[in-house]
């Protein structure tokens, strides 16, 4: 059996805690609250703020004139230039020139280079201030694909139909298979 020193003893209580701090009575003011672990100096010459005073107003100069949040820097303007608008003419060429290419490339693509011409003419005569030259460029040229397409198919059709091609088709039991002579 192992016996345990004195001053551990297994039976014994823990100490109580420490009582807790008295409240204040009504109408005192709070004890202080304690100190931080580490507060910033006030900068050279400068006194620290007092408790409660409010920070600077808003729009009062920063510290070594620099300017406040929000506002640019002096002598340079807000950093981006405004974008320009969009050529309606240049999104009307591109979606006209998508749709020669899903659908049918005669009755769309013609309009969308004419579009297309017409906007890059445009954004060139307003100096920077519309822009969409790319957007008028892909639709003159899907509606230029659109219209090759839809000649190659035509084309292409009407030689199938003049030679008279005969299909047969043949339907046994489990294979169909067709025969064009």
């Amino acid at each position: 059996m192992t016996e345990q020193p004195p001053s551990q003893d297994p039976d014994a209580q823990p100490p109580p805690p420490p009582p807790a701090p008295a409240a204040p009575d009504y109408g005192q003011a709070p004890p202080p609250p304690p100190p931080a672990y580490w507060q910033a100096p006030p900068a050279y010459g400068q006194a620290p703020p007092a408790y409660g005073q409010p920070p600077p107003a808003y729009g009062q100069p920063g510290a070594y004139g620099q300017p406040q949040y929000g506002q640019p820097a002096p002598g340079y303007a807000y950093p981006y230039p405004q974008p320009a608008d969009t050529s309606g003419k240049a999104t009307a060429s591109l979606v006209l020139g998508i749709a020669g290419m899903i659908l049918c490339g005669l009755f769309t693509g013609i309009p969308a280079i004419f579009l297309g011409i017409s906007a890059k003419r445009d954004i060139d005569a307003a100096q920077g201030r519309v822009g969409g030259r790319g957007m008028a460029t892909a639709g003159i040229v899907l509606g230029s694909i659109s219209i090759v397409v839809s000649i190659a198919v035509g084309v292409l059709l009407t030689v199938l139909i003049a030679n008279g091609t005969n299909c047969v088709s043949t339907n046994t039991g489990n294979s169909y298979s067709v025969n064009c002579a």
